[in-house]
């Protein structure tokens, strides 16, 4: 743990020291929707009509005195840049902001629901250059098993990169390591 916060504070900097990337998203604005619109609160009924919804995001109804959240709506487009912000260490800076993106837009979410399926990331298109030791942002696989081979090789290629990024010190392979693909 203490390796890999060194390496993550080195990207995204710490309390101790700035980033040496930028990272700036941009969009004029998002369109929102509150819980009770995206569940579809019935009020003679007084249910949801979309019970799934409602029950994963149960945590962003109106409780008491607080008031309802609101999501972002599904289909917003939005632009990530991540440029060099100083010289030291760019090029693994930016590798490493990249291979962070990559993993959270196939395993994270962004947001207070994230766990549960929220605020999925989906990358459209990538300008710039990209190493070819990383893995592609722009989701490829049109069924389960393209998407199962797309993540396995994309997880290879992070870690046989990190190996080589970090001398060695996040090490590709554990002793224990099963024979499926983990993170």
């Amino acid at each position: 743990p203490q390796e890999i916060f060194k390496r993550e504070s080195a990207v995204f900097g710490s309390t101790e020291h700035a980033s040496p990337i930028t990272i700036r998203v941009k969009q004029e604005s998002l369109k929102k929707e509150r819980f009770s619109d995206l569940a579809k609160w019935n009020e003679q009924k007084r249910s949801y009509e979309k019970q799934g919804i409602a029950y994963l995001f149960f945590s962003a109804r109106r409780i008491g005195q607080e008031q309802e959240r609101a999501a972002i709506c599904a289909d917003q487009k939005f632009t990530i840049e991540i440029l060099p912000h100083s010289k030291t260490q760019t090029v693994n800076a930016l590798e490493a902001a990249y291979a962070s993106l990559w993993l959270l837009t196939r395993f994270g979410g962004v947001g207070s629901r994230s766990r549960r399926g929220g605020g999925n990331l989906q990358v459209l298109s990538v300008q710039g250059e990209v190493p070819s030791s990383l893995p592609s942002l722009q989701l490829g696989a049109k069924t389960p098993g393209e998407l199962q081979e797309e993540l396995a090789k994309g997880l290879s290629q992070l870690r046989e990169w990190a190996a080589k990024a970090f001398n060695g010190s996040l090490q590709p392979k554990f002793s224990d390591q099963p024979e499926f693909d983990v993170l």
